[in-house]
């Protein structure tokens, strides 16, 4: 049986993210889970190995675990974890496998052994690449194969979603591509026939994407606005969406199901149903840092997926008579706003990364423009190559830069102009490296202050 482009291309992405999972083998040092995916990840040893959600057993830790995982302290005493249980409800079927694993191998069931470390990556490996599966079955809806393939080709080697498969699988960004693919090609179902199997998984899904990371509920524009073209026709989605409401119903009692269990955590141990629990860090939305977000040395989305530019210019594209157009208000609708929330958070460069990693989440959406802008491309030979070529120079870019970041010679929050032209092509550190550096004031961007 021969494979079409498209599914030659997923199998190749899926073998190249395996490869460089297991050649890295972070699980032998333990070295899975760092910094915030330690918080995201505590509920689940908290739940089923201390039955203690209120973290007291976080001083019987190992000092090692006990630096990683930290928790806030609420107005009433209580503790809280900073970020929300998304991840490991996304986590779970994984960690249950670790302790099992655990116990089969006589490992400590201790939640935080090299064995949990280990399920931890397949975890981000197995969503990064069940994502890539969805999105083909997404693209195929209005895109040739050949254009799928490389629409795939480039999101899952030319971006930082190669970087955080592999090196920071455990993060939300992965799993946010997934989700966010999987509600887009469930919704848009959906709206085609209104069955109930469609509308349950995209309400579940939905109710996962807003409990991960709320700004991302933004994609209920999907369903308000594809394939509407005037303001008559908003109107009819809306009649027609609630023409069906047990189903409407349904969807948003699976969404508050979802949701509940991060409420009923919060009241437990803060006595408020919502409590907010950044504390100081919040938004500045008077001065959203877009620019710089899309442009900026320091995180630059484009600067480090320049390959993401052809979707700026796919946009334009929808507004042409091709099958995607039914996305021409959803795309900058969406993408406007997704740039202005999360570049208006007050640590716009998103503290240590590689590249703008919350764009990640983004081009499970852009994807539509991106493949737009191909096939277009791929309609005339010299520039169907031509394109290709580019893909290809971006793909060894992109990996190029992902082999300099692990090496610290792309600084994790640190980089300038005159860093990342002095850095470009070097493996090793170039003579005024330290020197080109220029660390973010992180006191001064709390409080609001520009940060260049």
């Amino acid at each position: 049986m021969r494979l079409s482009p498209s599914l030659f291309v997923s199998w190749i992405i899926a073998i190249v993210l395996t490869l460089t999972v297991f050649n890295q083998s972070k699980w032998k040092d333990r070295a899975v889970l760092q910094h915030d995916m330690y918080v995201y990840y505590s509920y689940l040893p908290a739940t089923f190995i201390y039955h203690d959600l209120s973290f007291q057993f976080m001083t019987d830790l190992p000092e090692d675990d006990k630096r990683e995982l930290w928790t806030l302290t609420a107005p009433n005493g209580g503790k809280v974890q900073k970020m929300t249980m998304g991840m490991a409800m996304m986590y779970t079927p994984f960690f249950g496998l670790a302790h099992l694993t655990a116990y089969l191998m006589n490992e400590p069931m201790d939640g935080y052994s090299w064995v949990y470390h280990f399920f931890m990556a397949m975890s981000a490996l197995a969503f990064a690449i069940a994502a890539m599966f969805i999105q083909r079955k997404l693209l195929l809806m209005y895109f040739e194969d050949k254009v799928v393939a490389l629409t795939l080709l480039a999101l899952a080697l030319g971006t930082n979603y190669y970087y955080y498969s592999t090196s920071e699988g455990p993060m939300s960004h992965i799993h946010n591509f997934f989700l966010i693919s999987l509600f887009a090609w469930q919704i848009i179902k959906w709206l085609k026939d209104f069955h109930w199997q469609n509308a349950g998984l995209a309400a579940l899904t939905f109710g996962l994407i807003v409990l991960i990371r709320p700004v991302n509920g933004i994609v209920i524009l999907i369903p308000l606005l594809y394939s509407v073209r005037s303001i008559a026709e908003f109107v009819l989605r809306i009649k027609d969406v609630f023409s069906h409401y047990y189903q409407v119903l349904m969807m948003l009692g699976l969404i508050a199901l979802v949701l509940f269990p991060q409420l009923w955590y919060w009241h437990s141990n803060t006595g408020d149903w919502i409590y907010y629990s950044y504390n100081e860090e919040g938004f500045f939305f008077n001065n959203p840092q877009i620019l710089k977000g899309l442009l900026g040395y320091r995180k630059g989305w484009l600067v480090y997926a320049p390959v993401m530019g052809f979707s700026m210019v796919g946009m334009l594209v929808l507004w042409s008579r091709i099958p995607a157009s039914k996305f021409k208000w959803v795309i900058p609708v969406y993408l406007g706003l997704h740039l202005f929330i999360i570049f208006s958070w007050w640590c716009w460069w998103y503290g240590g990364g590689f590249g703008a990693r919350p764009m990640i989440d983004a081009t499970a959406i852009l994807s539509i423009p991106l493949a737009a802008f191909f096939a277009l491309m791929m309609k005339q030979k010299f520039r169907s190559i031509s394109c290709t070529f580019l893909v290809v120079a971006f793909v060894g870019l992109n990996l190029f830069q992902t082999m300099q970041y692990r090496r610290g010679i792309i600084h994790w929050d640190s980089m300038t102009q005159e860093t990342y032209w002095l850095i470009l092509g070097e493996i090793n550190y170039p003579p005024g490296y330290s020197e080109s550096l220029k660390t973010p004031d992180y006191d001064g961007a709390k409080k609001g202050e520009i940060e260049e």
